[in-house]
């Protein structure tokens, strides 16, 4: 029965992010040919393809990747909400992500200024772990809503691409000692510069009564700022992702995604992540955990 969940994530992932990744298929030499298009690219493409009546596109990665921790997840909370079981974690479990947006209006302020709607599920499956019948350890929900206005400016080397303005919700859907949630108001700033792209993402979190907050000091170790960064070359892609709450001394605390993804057939990619910090999941939030992925990637950010 394990095997057949797997089996249908794939097919999930592939399913939903096919027909945007059909689409771009086709234009793979154009876009390694217009060098440092690829952010306009993506755009005209999304736009086209959201104007279908229910239609879905990738938002942010899309991927399936097995996933060994090399500092263990802890165990705490599950402890305090379960004292009479022994919680056991299996080091190897399989992570996924889908992620899918839609365009509701588009061109509101001129050209520009396109509201989106978007969804992030990232789960955290111990699918090895037969003892404990291979649960579901963490599940990350993550809808948003963000304007986009698109522009073209030269900002001495480099060219500012856009701005998104959004609002974003996080949380893992439990009750009790395991649920964590924030909420936030967000930009995402984005800029090029040949084949090199990359953004700066701020927040600021919405406040919450000290009865209803879960986890008050989620903004000490998320931080308050992600940074992004992405280069392409003969088709594989290396990518960064830094995020830190910017205090100094040991109160400083943040993470470090390291991605890299080779072509496999068509749109089929293979994907390696190394991820050091915290925040990996919201269960982890306030704890640091170093993993290492490998598996497969069918939508990048760009």
């Amino acid at each position: 029965m394990r095997y057949c969940w797997i089996l249908w994530l794939i097919i999930l992932i592939f399913s939903t992010t096919a027909s945007a990744a059909e689409f771009r298929q086709g234009s793979d030499e154009t876009l390694r040919a217009a060098s440092g298009q690829l952010i306009d690219q993506r755009r005209q493409q999304d736009k086209q393809l959201s104007r279908h009546p229910l239609s879905l596109v990738s938002h942010k990665p899309n991927y399936l990747i097995g996933s060994y921790y090399f500092t263990k997840p802890q165990s705490t909370p599950f402890e305090s909400q379960f004292p009479d079981s022994d919680i056991s974690i299996d080091p190897v479990e399989l992570k996924f992500q889908l992620s899918l947006k839609t365009l509701l209006f588009s061109d509101l302020f001129g050209q520009t200024g396109d509201l989106w709607v978007g969804y992030t599920n990232r789960s955290f499956w111990q699918a090895f772990n037969n003892s404990r019948s291979s649960p579901f350890r963490e599940t990350n929900h993550e809808p948003e809503a963000w304007f986009d206005f698109a522009t073209d400016r030269q900002l001495g080397p480099v060219r500012f691409k856009g701005v998104n303005l959004g609002m974003v919700h996080q949380s893992n859907g439990k009750w009790g000692e395991t649920s964590r949630s924030w909420n936030r108001i967000f930009g995402l700033f984005m800029f090029q510069k040949d084949n090199l792209y990359f953004a700066i993402k701020p927040w600021w979190r919405i406040s919450e009564s000290r009865a209803d907050d879960d986890n008050p000091d989620i903004g000490k170790h998320m931080g308050n700022f992600e940074f992004y960064a992405l280069e392409e070359w003969r088709n594989q892609t290396l990518g960064i992702m830094i995020r830190n709450n910017l205090r100094p001394d040991k109160n400083n605390h943040g993470a470090l995604q390291i991605d890299y993804t080779f072509p496999l057939h068509n749109q089929l990619r293979g994907y390696i992540q190394w991820f050091s910090g915290y925040g990996e999941s919201l269960i982890d939030y306030d704890h640091e955990v170093n993993t290492l992925g490998i598996g497969i990637m069918l939508a990048n950010w760009l």
